[in-house]
């Protein structure tokens, strides 16, 4: 497409200040099972989006990336664990874990601090 680069940079002035700014999921896939759907999953922002390095919000998502790099947190998708942060500061849900996640590689369950 021509000129596409042109088409992002007025996305990136329009919506000036932001941390991310990209597309959510608009599919029917999870039509039937929408309602059990964590609202942090339904509502995060594709991987393949614009990051704006210098903002303070994903400064501090960032960081509480690598501060979770050795944990089971680790496992789940950045683009949803960013999501799941902004829903448990914002709303105060905490996600919860897929069972398997708890588990050490001997699969004695894991004690986060």
């Amino acid at each position: 497409k021509n000129y596409w680069l042109d088409v992002i940079l007025g996305e990136i002035n329009e919506y000036r200040p932001f941390a991310v700014l990209g597309a959510q999921y608009d599919g029917d896939k999870w039509d039937a099972f929408y309602e059990q759907i964590p609202i942090s999953l339904l509502h995060h922002t594709n991987g393949n989006g614009i990051y704006n390095t210098s903002h303070p919000l994903l400064e501090r998502l960032v960081g509480q990336l690598e501060v979770e790099a050795p944990c089971p947190y680790n496992s789940i998708p950045y683009d949803y664990r960013m999501s799941q942060m902004w829903v448990e500061g914002t709303l105060g849900i905490v996600p919860k874990l897929a069972p398997k996640i708890m588990l050490n590689e001997e699969g004695q369950n894991i004690t986060l601090s």
